[in-house]
């Protein structure tokens, strides 16, 4: 007969959970402080705090933050933003290293959003498995503090860093372990004309002002017709760095017919501007 189809780990990990709980008798809340007892599956939040916490004495005199921390509790949350994969890899490299590439998942729960870049050969394992909407567990990631916010980083080795996209069954069982800490998803709010506008005119003065991050300044939710789209073309990026290969972005015009401010239909061109492509 056909071999076994092996046991999935987020299953194993919440079918555990699961169990825990069911054997667990009910008792006094915890005297210390730290992460909850939820079977093993803080929250975002739970987990930031605690490596704060445990952080705060071993910082440098400098004031640098202290080295990234190898965390092995499953971390779980809804992905609500994904970007495109990137390629790194350049000919001058002194040494060549297999699939030089990363993106980043923007993870979120009831507690708050962290981001998770996942690197070199699991991006070819788990890139086109990934979608926004998705509950996704991950296990063996790294935890480096930035200068505002936390981040989280999934290497295929030291240590081997692990993703699954939870099924319908393990977030069944994922709800009946920890209830409610995903949170409800939140409806996305679309700009009206008006406010498309002024993020555009935001674009283009960045633009022109040489920011390379002028495409950050026109980040909106737009819904509506689609009357065109316009074949894809391409331009070329700045080198940054000591990696002066060519890089390219590809875009597309749309045309679209969206609601103004007053409620009524309006018409315009939802894209980049010509000349300044964006990913």
């Amino acid at each position: 007969g056909a071999p076994p189809v092996p046991r999935r780990w987020a299953t194993a990990l919440l079918e555990e959970g699961a169990a825990s709980l069911k054997r667990k008798k009910p008792g006094p809340p915890p005297k210390k402080p730290g992460l909850p007892k939820s079977a093993g599956f803080p929250r975002i939040g739970d987990v930031t705090q605690q490596t704060d916490a445990q952080g705060a004495d071993a910082r440098r005199g400098s004031g640098r933050p202290p080295k990234r921390e190898i965390l092995a509790r499953p971390l779980t949350g809804r992905v609500v933003g994904k970007s495109a994969l990137n390629h790194f890899g350049s000919p001058a490299e002194a040494r060549t290293q297999p699939f030089p590439c990363q993106y980043t998942l923007q993870l979120a729960d009831s507690s708050m959003r962290i981001n998770l870049t996942v690197w070199n050969r699991l991006c070819e394992e788990t890139y086109t498995r990934v979608a926004v909407g998705d509950i996704v567990m991950v296990q063996d990631y790294r935890l480096n503090q930035g200068r505002t916010e936390y981040e989280a980083s999934l290497n295929p080795s030291h240590p081997t860093g692990r993703l699954q996209v939870l099924s319908a069954h393990e977030r069944h069982l994922l709800e009946s372990v920890v209830p409610g800490q995903l949170g409800s998803d939140p409806p996305p709010t679309f700009a009206t004309v008006p406010q498309l506008r002024a993020s555009l005119a935001r674009c283009m003065r960045a633009a022109a002002d040489g920011d390379p991050n002028w495409a950050d300044q026109a980040e909106v939710n737009v819904h509506g017709l689609v009357l065109a789209v316009l074949p894809a073309y391409r331009h070329r990026l700045q080198p940054y760095g000591k990696r002066n290969f060519v890089r390219f972005n590809r875009a597309r015009w749309l045309l679209l017919l969206i609601s103004d401010s007053e409620g009524g239909p309006g018409a315009g061109a939802a894209g980049p501007p010509r000349g300044m492509g964006a990913p």
